[in-house]
């Protein structure tokens, strides 16, 4: 019989998963909007660890960058619009997956060695 074998896929490092979920989200996924986006349930992130983090994703492959028209508010400069590619929603995925599983087995873990079943709760 055959042994089956998972394909290797990267994981995401926390600012790319919040970037990336973030970027899946909205309507319209530019520079500013991933930011806020991600600042309502991470307020520690600063602008420039997601301008960053969208560029690298860029260069990874798990995202499309299209500059849009430019806007007079704006000082008539444009725009870029970023979008998931298939290859980034295969690795989030793949990250949300890994995620789940490990959740999984933590309480049953924490049982075998005698810790509480989450962190903030206290031994009895």
């Amino acid at each position: 019989m055959a042994k089956k074998t998972k394909e290797k896929v990267d994981l995401l490092g926390t600012i790319e998963l919040l970037v990336l979920n973030a970027v899946t989200r909205l309507d319209e996924a530019y520079g500013a909007s991933v930011f806020e986006s991600i600042l309502e349930v991470y307020p520690p992130i600063s602008v420039g660890s997601v301008y960053t983090t969208l560029e690298r994703l860029t260069w990874k492959g798990y995202l499309t960058g299209e500059m849009g028209a430019p806007e007079p508010v704006r000082g008539g400069r444009a725009r870029k619009y970023y979008q998931v590619t298939a290859l980034g929603q295969k690795v989030l995925a793949a990250t949300h997956d890994t995620i789940d599983a490990a959740r999984s087995i933590e309480r049953p873990a924490r049982a075998l060695i005698g810790a509480p079943a989450t962190p903030g709760e206290r031994r009895r």
